[in-house]
Formats: C-alpha cells, structure tokens, sequence
C-alpha cells in the first residue's frame, strides 16, 4: 500500500513554497525481496 500527498511540508529546495508530492509505502518483506529481485 502507498499513500500520496501533495504538500509545501516537502518543498526543501523552493522554501517550502509550492507543493510537492510525496508518498510512504507499506509492504512485506517478501515483496521487497521479490521487488529487488532478491527472491
């Protein structure tokens, strides 16, 4: 699962000015593993 948001919070370059779209994911291990071809 990932989640977006778009937010000045994460304009780091353009103080904080404009917003920018930032996400965070959740997942298992597994599908890290598969994902990074490590499985």
């Amino acid at each position: 699962m990932t989640l977006y948001d778009a937010d000045q919070q994460y304009d780091y370059r353009g103080n904080f000015s404009r917003e920018v779209w930032s996400q965070v994911g959740l997942g298992s291990r597994a599908y890290a593993e598969a994902r990074n071809g490590d499985a």
